[in-house]
Protein backbone atom coordinates (compact mmCIF):
# COMPACT_ATOMS: atom_id res chain seq x y z
CA UNK A 1 0.00 0.00 0.00
CA UNK A 2 1.29 3.42 -0.93
CA UNK A 3 0.53 6.21 1.54
CA UNK A 4 -0.11 9.76 0.32
CA UNK A 5 1.50 12.12 2.87
CA UNK A 6 0.67 15.73 3.62
CA UNK A 7 3.26 17.75 5.50
CA UNK A 8 2.67 20.53 8.01
CA UNK A 9 5.94 22.35 7.45
CA UNK A 10 7.75 22.77 4.15
CA UNK A 11 11.38 23.57 4.94
CA UNK A 12 14.30 22.32 7.02
CA UNK A 13 14.09 18.63 7.90
CA UNK A 14 10.78 18.23 6.07
CA UNK A 15 12.30 19.25 2.78
CA UNK A 16 15.78 17.75 3.19
CA UNK A 17 14.93 14.47 4.92
CA UNK A 18 11.31 13.61 5.74
CA UNK A 19 9.69 14.05 2.31
CA UNK A 20 12.59 12.42 0.43
CA UNK A 21 12.39 9.42 2.82
CA UNK A 22 8.68 9.05 2.00
CA UNK A 23 9.48 8.95 -1.71
CA UNK A 24 12.38 6.54 -1.21
CA UNK A 25 10.05 4.17 0.66
CA UNK A 26 7.71 4.10 -2.34
CA UNK A 27 5.05 6.38 -0.92
CA UNK A 28 3.76 9.69 -2.29
CA UNK A 29 4.16 13.31 -1.28
CA UNK A 30 0.73 14.89 -1.50
CA UNK A 31 2.02 18.35 -0.66
CA UNK A 32 2.75 20.71 2.18
CA UNK A 33 1.55 23.73 4.09
CA UNK A 34 4.38 25.89 5.39
CA UNK A 35 4.79 29.24 7.06
CA UNK A 36 4.94 31.00 3.69
CA UNK A 37 3.15 30.40 0.42
CA UNK A 38 6.46 30.78 -1.40
CA UNK A 39 8.05 28.05 0.72
CA UNK A 40 5.10 25.73 0.13
CA UNK A 41 5.31 26.40 -3.62
CA UNK A 42 9.06 25.68 -3.65
CA UNK A 43 8.46 22.44 -1.76
CA UNK A 44 5.80 21.33 -4.24
CA UNK A 45 7.99 22.23 -7.23
CA UNK A 46 10.88 20.19 -5.83
CA UNK A 47 9.11 17.21 -4.25
CA UNK A 48 5.67 17.13 -5.84
CA UNK A 49 2.17 17.53 -4.60
CA UNK A 50 0.13 20.57 -3.75
CA UNK A 51 1.27 23.83 -2.21
CA UNK A 52 -1.51 24.31 0.33
CA UNK A 53 -2.40 27.86 1.34
CA UNK A 54 -3.69 26.94 4.79
CA UNK A 55 -3.69 24.15 7.33
CA UNK A 56 -7.43 23.79 6.83
CA UNK A 57 -6.95 23.26 3.09
CA UNK A 58 -4.30 20.57 3.71
CA UNK A 59 -6.21 18.62 6.34
CA UNK A 60 -9.44 18.75 4.32
CA UNK A 61 -7.82 17.16 1.24
CA UNK A 62 -9.49 13.74 0.88
CA UNK A 63 -6.58 12.40 -1.20
CA UNK A 64 -4.19 12.53 1.78
CA UNK A 65 -3.91 9.39 3.89
CA UNK A 66 -1.55 10.65 6.58
CA UNK A 67 -0.25 13.94 7.96
CA UNK A 68 3.30 14.54 9.17
CA UNK A 69 3.26 17.36 11.73
CA UNK A 70 6.71 18.95 11.50
CA UNK A 71 5.85 22.54 12.27
CA UNK A 72 7.61 24.52 15.01
CA UNK A 73 7.04 22.84 18.37
CA UNK A 74 5.05 25.76 19.73
CA UNK A 75 2.42 25.19 17.02
CA UNK A 76 2.06 21.42 17.53
CA UNK A 77 -0.84 21.67 19.95
CA UNK A 78 -3.01 23.63 17.52
CA UNK A 79 -1.91 21.65 14.46
CA UNK A 80 -2.41 18.25 16.10
CA UNK A 81 -5.82 19.27 17.49
CA UNK A 82 -7.02 20.39 14.06
CA UNK A 83 -5.49 17.45 12.18
CA UNK A 84 -6.80 14.81 14.61
CA UNK A 85 -10.38 15.77 13.74
CA UNK A 86 -9.86 14.32 10.25
CA UNK A 87 -9.24 10.76 11.43
CA UNK A 88 -6.15 10.61 9.20
CA UNK A 89 -3.01 8.94 10.52
CA UNK A 90 -0.68 11.42 12.22
CA UNK A 91 3.08 11.41 12.66
CA UNK A 92 4.12 14.14 15.09
CA UNK A 93 7.74 15.23 15.20
CA UNK A 94 9.57 15.57 18.48
CA UNK A 95 9.38 17.27 20.79
CA UNK A 96 5.66 16.85 21.19
CA UNK A 97 5.21 20.21 22.93
CA UNK A 98 7.33 22.94 24.48
CA UNK A 99 6.34 21.85 28.01
CA UNK A 100 4.67 19.06 29.98
CA UNK A 101 1.34 20.88 30.16
CA UNK A 102 1.16 21.21 26.37
CA UNK A 103 2.07 17.53 25.91
CA UNK A 104 -0.66 16.52 28.36
CA UNK A 105 -3.24 18.64 26.51
CA UNK A 106 -2.22 17.01 23.21
CA UNK A 107 -2.48 13.52 24.73
CA UNK A 108 -5.88 14.30 26.25
CA UNK A 109 -7.11 15.67 22.92
CA UNK A 110 -6.03 12.51 21.14
CA UNK A 111 -7.47 10.05 23.66
CA UNK A 112 -10.55 8.29 22.43
CA UNK A 113 -9.97 9.37 18.84
CA UNK A 114 -9.96 7.16 15.79
CA UNK A 115 -6.71 8.38 14.23
CA UNK A 116 -3.53 6.30 14.30
CA UNK A 117 -0.92 8.52 15.97
CA UNK A 118 2.85 8.08 16.18
CA UNK A 119 5.75 10.24 17.23
CA UNK A 120 8.93 10.71 15.23
CA UNK A 121 12.15 9.82 16.97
Amino acid sequence: MSVNWGFVGSSGWVRSTFAPSVLKAGHRVGGAFGSSTAGSADFAAELGGTAYRSLDELIADPTLDALWIASPTGLHEQHVRDAARTGKALLIEKPLAPDDAGAERIAEGLSGGTAFVAMGF
